[in-house]
C-alpha cells in the first residue's frame, strides 16, 4: 500500500511538472520601434508559466549596448483554484548606430528545456536640432533649448506608393506640470492613416544628458499618390500649470481659494493656461511603381501576401452549387487589394461574390486578410474546370513583383436523373362517339349526338366568347414563352443581370445611408454610401466592385463618355468615405447630407450615360 502511494504520488508529481513545462511561454517585447539616437529602448524578457530560469542570453544585439540591466521582477496570482506565476527581466538599452537594428533572439533556459525569442527589428534615426531644412524626415537631433516640444519623425523618408510609413508625433516636457494634453488631428490628403499602438505612449527618455517627459501618438501611414508630399507641422494644445507667487484677492470660483492663507501653502497656489505646441514639418519621397515586369491584372497591392483558394465540393450533378472560397492574407494595403474573380465562364451560372476583410495593424505593420466566396452552377456536364485564380503584388523589399496563381480546378459534373427532368406530355383528344344504345323494357331507342334536333343553332365564330377562348390561351402562351426567355437570359447573363438591377440595389444601399445619417451612425453611413457608389459603378460595367477605388476610377471609366469633372467628383466622394471609415475624424452632419445628395445626382448622370 505504501509503494502504490509512492508510486501515484511520483506520478503525478511528473503528470504536473510535464503539464506546468508545456504551459510555459517565453516572450520578448519592446516599448517602440522608432527611435532616436539619443533615445533609450526598455526591452524586456517574460517568462510566463514558471520562475526557475536562468539569466537571459543575447544570440545577436547589433547597434546596442546595455545601459541597465536586467532588473527582474516576479509575479504569482491564484485565479479559481489556479496558480499562475511569471518572471520578467527589463533591460535599458542604448542605441550606437543610426538604420536598422537587431535585437535578439534571446534564449532561456527553464528546467531543462530552452526557449528561444523572436528577433525585433528597431528603427533608429538621427534627431533634429533645429535643422528641419536640411533634414525633410524630420530625424535629426532633438532641440533642448526650451522645456517643452513637440517633434516628428517618419521611420521612411523615401517610400512606393501604396507603401507603409510609421509615423510618430512625440511631445518632450520637462520642468513643466502638465494637467492636460489634447489629441493631434491626423487628417492628411493623400494618405490613408492608420492608428498603430492604441493609445500615447508615456515615458522618461534623456537628451543631451537631460531627462525629459514624452507623449508619443503613432500612426501608420499608406501613401496613394507618387510625389514629394509634406507631412504636418502639427500642433497641440496643452494645459500647463503655472504657480503664482504673492498674495491676492481670493475668489471662490478661480482654480485656487485657498490661496494666500494657511491652506494655500498645502493646496497649492497657481493658475492654469494653455499653451499651442507646433511640430517640424516632414518631407517624403512617394516613387512610383516600376513598369518593368508589372504583371497584366495589377490592382496596385504592396506588400507581401499569400494565397490560398478552395473549391467545395468538387463532385456535383448539373444544377447544384459549387462554392468557391479565395482567402488572400498578408502584411500590406490589404484594404485596397482586390482579386479578379471568374465572371463569363463558359458552362457555368455566376453570382456575384460575398467579399468580407479584416485589417489591423501588427507590430507596426498593417496587416489582414480578404476573403471571397462565390456560388458557381454548372449548366451542363461539360463545365468541367473552374479557371485558374491569379493575384499580383510589388513587394518593396525585393522591388520585385510577385504573381501567385492557384488552380485550375476540376470538377466531376454528373448528368440530373432521369426522374428530376421536367416531362412535358402532349394531351391526345377523345374520339366523340357517334352514337350509342340503351334497352329500355325491351325497347330500342337511338340516342342522336346531333345538336340540330335540338332546336335553331348559331355560328360559334360570330360569339365574342369564341374569340376570348381561343386567343386568350395562345396570347398567354407567348407572355409566359417570353417571360422564361428573359428570365433564362438572366440566369445566363450574368452582366445583364446586373445592369438590369443596379438601380434597384443603389436606392437600397443609399435608403440605408440616409437612415444611417439620420441616427448618427457614421461608420455605417460611410460604408453604405461608398458601396452604393463602387457597386453601381461596377454593376453596369461587369467588374468586381473590390476594383472599383478612388485610385482606379479614372482608368475604370475611361472610354464611357463620362465628364471630367463627373469622375473627379466621384473620386472626391470616395475618398470623402474612405476618410471617415479609416481616418475617423470629426463628423459633419452638414458636410455628409450634400455629399448624399451629390451622389445621388451622380448616380442619375452615370446612368444615362454608361446604360
Amino acid at each position: 500500500m505504501l509503494k502504490l502511494l509512492k508510486y501515484t504520488l511520483l506520478t503525478s508529481f511528473l503528470l504536473f511538472a510535464s503539464v506546468s513545462q508545456a504551459q510555459v511561454k517565453v516572450l520578448a517585447s519592446i516599448n517602440k520601434r522608432v527611435i532616436s539616437l539619443n533615445e533609450n529602448v526598455n526591452f524586456q524578457v517574460t517568462v510566463e508559466g514558471s520562475q526557475k530560469t536562468l539569466m537571459p542570453k543575447f544570440e545577436k544585439l547589433t547597434g546596442f549596448s546595455i545601459l541597465q540591466g536586467p532588473s527582474i521582477s516576479r509575479q504569482m496570482s491564484f485565479v479559481n483554484g489556479h496558480q499562475s506565476k511569471s518572471v520578467t527581466y527589463s533591460y535599458i538599452l542604448k542605441p550606437n548606430a543610426v538604420g536598422s537594428q537587431t535585437i535578439g533572439p534571446v534564449t532561456v533556459k527553464v528546467g531543462s528545456q530552452k526557449y528561444r525569442t523572436k528577433p525585433i527589428q528597431v528603427e533608429i534615426v538621427k534627431g533634429n536640432k533645429n535643422n528641419s531644412k536640411n533634414d525633410p524626415a524630420g530625424t535629426a537631433d532633438l532641440s533642448t533649448d526650451q522645456n517643452i516640444f513637440l517633434n516628428l519623425q517618419v521611420d521612411k523618408s523615401e517610400v512606393y506608393a501604396n507603401g507603409q510609413i510609421s509615423l510618430a508625433l512625440t511631445l518632450y516636457y520637462k520642468d513643466v506640470d502638465i494637467t492636460d494634453v489634447t489629441q493631434p488631428d491626423f487628417k492628411l490628403k493623400g494618405f490613408f492613416v492608420y492608428d498603430d499602438g492604441g493609445r500615447p505612449v508615456q515615458q522618461r527618455v534623456m537628451i543631451d544628458n537631460m531627462i525629459y517627459q514624452s507623449v508619443r501618438f503613432q500612426k501608420l501611414l499608406i501613401p496613394l499618390s507618387a510625389g514629394k508630399h509634406k507631412i504636418g507641422p502639427f500642433s497641440i494644445d496643452v494645459t500647463i500649470r503655472v504657480p503664482i507667487r504673492g498674495k491676492r484677492r481670493r475668489d471662490p470660483f478661480d482654480d485656487n481659494f485657498f490661496g494666500g492663507s494657511i491652506f494655500g501653502d498645502f493646496f497649492g497656489n497657481y493658475k492654469t493656461k494653455i499653451v499651442s505646441v507646433k511640430s517640424n514639418p516632414v518631407t517624403v519621397n512617394i516613387r512610383k511603381l516600376p513598369l518593368t515586369g508589372k504583371p497584366d491584372g495589377f490592382s496596385g497591392a504592396v506588400g507581401n501576401f499569400s494565397l490560398n483558394v478552395d473549391v467545395s465540393p468538387k463532385t456535383v450533378q448539373v444544377g447544384e452549387p459549387v462554392t468557391l472560397t479565395v482567402k488572400l492574407s498578408g502584411k500590406g494595403n490589404i484594404d485596397n487589394a482586390s482579386i479578379d474573380m471568374p465572371k463569363d465562364t463558359r458552362g457555368f451560372r455566376i453570382y456575384e461574390p460575398e467579399t468580407t476583410r479584416d485589417s489591423r495593424v501588427s507590430e507596426g505593420q498593417l496587416v489582414g486578410k480578404r476573403t471571397y466566396k462565390q456560388a458557381m452552377v454548372p449548366t451542363s456536364t461539360n463545365a468541367v474546370l473552374i479557371p485558374a485564380i491569379n493575384f499580383s503584388y510589388f513587394n518593396p523589399e525585393t522591388k520585385k513583383y510577385v504573381s501567385l496563381k492557384r488552380g485550375p480546378f476540376k470538377l466531376k459534373v454528373k448528368p440530373m436523373p432521369e426522374d428530376s427532368k421536367l416531362r412535358i406530355t402532349e394531351l391526345t383528344s377523345i374520339r366523340n362517339n357517334q352514337g350509342s344504345i340503351r334497352i329500355l323494357n325491351q325497347d330500342i331507342f337511338p340516342i342522336t349526338t346531333s345538336v340540330d334536333s335540338l332546336g335553331s343553332s348559331k355560328r360559334a365564330i360570330n360569339n365574342p366568347a369564341f374569340y376570348t377562348l381561343v386567343i386568350a390561351p395562345a396570347a398567354a402562351w407567348i407572355i409566359l414563352a417570353a417571360f422564361a426567355r428573359r428570365r433564362n437570359r438572366m440566369l445566363n447573363d450574368t452582366a445583364l443581370y446586373r445592369r438590369t438591377n443596379a438601380s434597384k440595389k443603389v436606392k437600397a444601399r443609399l435608403k440605408k445611408a440616409r437612415s444611417a445619417l439620420k441616427n448618427d451612425n457614421n461608420k455605417l453611413f460611410y460604408l453604405e454610401l461608398s458601396d452604393a457608389l463602387t457597386h453601381f459603378i461596377a454593376d453596369q460595367i461587369h467588374i468586381p466592385a473590390a476594383q472599383v477605388t478612388a485610385i482606379t476610377l479614372s482608368k475604370i471609366l475611361t472610354g464611357y463618355g463620362i465628364p471630367q469633372e463627373t469622375v473627379e467628383e466621384l473620386k472626391n466622394t470616395l475618398e470623402y468615405c474612405d476618410f471617415g471609415r479609416f481616418a475617423p475624424g470629426e463628423f459633419s452632419k452638414v458636410e455628409a447630407e450634400k455629399r448624399l445628395s451629390a451622389s445621388e445626382r451622380l448616380i442619375t448622370e452615370l446612368e444615362k450615360v454608361i446604360s
